[in-house]
């Protein structure tokens, strides 16, 4: 390869990304790196692709040199940043974002930032940023998620409400907020509001696993546990192995009494490693008339333990004292 034809390489570089076929447009950018070190486009992609195949050292150089090159460019430092975090990192990814953040008025990097601070346990500096986020780019649909996900972790139903109708403002058919918003509606005991949201978007789409199962989440709320089964059997007849769907179905056995099958579903996710903590929440409730409560006890604890969200920690909290007292 010569200087004089790096565009043309570039360009079939990112034609090779845009059709899926990321081994021709790793060995393209490699070609580039050889011939133009100092490629920003070729750094920032390569470093990208090299992170998606989980060459991180290999990417955080290329992607570090990207930032260098164009201390300005969000695309890098965020990838960047993201790849941090996967690392456990997360320090650095906050620093380096923080930098950015303060030359640079770009919502994804005030909400990616906001997500980094909010799991650090800096939660008034990450609502800030979400706030300032949707002020920054009020017509984006994600910084809207971003802010209503942080309301609904930290139990602001009414809020987290808002945040949704705003997605939903600019994508009515957007499947996570209708989903998000029936959970926020059903938190705030408006469980018919939320069933019929969930059913009228059934309507236009019948085949969306995840309407299904928030509607499965309603039915429950409401005390229709056939109904429930009935809607997270359809669930997972699209999404076989999904663990919401899973969880949700063994929370519903529960709930009619079928202890045992509850178990059983639990017993691959509980044996995995990565416990979720609604599954736990589930196990430690069913660990008492099955005889498990010592079992029941040390994943709570081990949970405890664990960076939790407020709520979350506070249900890990209740349930092991729960356990401790029976």
């Amino acid at each position: 390869m010569t200087t004089n034809n790096i565009d043309s390489v570039l360009k079939q570089a990112s034609d090779a990304v845009t059709s899926g076929d990321h081994l021709t447009a790793t060995a393209l950018y490699e070609d580039v790196i050889k011939t133009a070190p100092d490629s920003h486009e070729a750094c920032l992609m390569l470093g990208s692709l090299y992170g998606e195949s989980g060459r991180l050292s290999e990417a955080v150089e290329l992607l570090e040199k990207a930032v260098r090159l164009k201390p300005e460019d969000t695309a890098a430092a965020l990838v960047l940043a993201r790849i941090f975090h996967v690392r456990g990192e997360s320090n650095q990814a906050i620093q380096l974002l923080e930098k950015l953040n303060q030359t640079v008025a770009n919502a994804e990097v005030m909400y990616t930032l906001a997500t980094l601070e909010e799991g650090a346990g800096n939660r008034e500096r990450a609502q800030e940023l979400f706030e300032r986020a949707v002020d920054q780019a009020p017509d984006n649909t994600e910084a809207w998620m971003a802010l209503a996900s942080f309301r609904m972790n930290a139990g602001q139903f009414d809020e987290a409400e808002l945040a949704y109708n705003e997605v939903l403002k600019r994508e009515s058919d957007n499947s996570l907020a209708i989903g998000f918003l029936s959970v926020a509606l059903s938190e705030l005991e408006r469980t018919d509001e939320a069933a019929s949201l969930l059913q009228e978007a059934l309507q236009a789409t019948t085949d969306n696993p995840d309407l299904h199962f928030y509607l499965s989440h309603t039915f429950m709320r409401q005390g229709l546990n056939a109904e429930a089964l009935e809607s997270c059997e359809r669930a997972l007849a699209l999404l076989p192995e999904e663990r919401r769907f899973i969880i949700k179905k063994a929370e519903i056995l529960e709930a009619t009494g079928d202890l045992e099958p509850a178990f059983d579903l639990l017993k691959p996710i509980l044996e995995s490693g990565d416990i979720p903590v609604d599954a736990a929440l589930i196990f430690a409730r069913l660990s008492h008339p099955l005889g498990m409560v010592d079992h029941g006890k040390s994943l709570l604890q081990k949970l405890s333990e664990q960076s939790l969200l407020p709520l979350h920690r506070q249900n890990v909290s209740d349930a092991l004292q729960w356990l401790e007292s029976v």
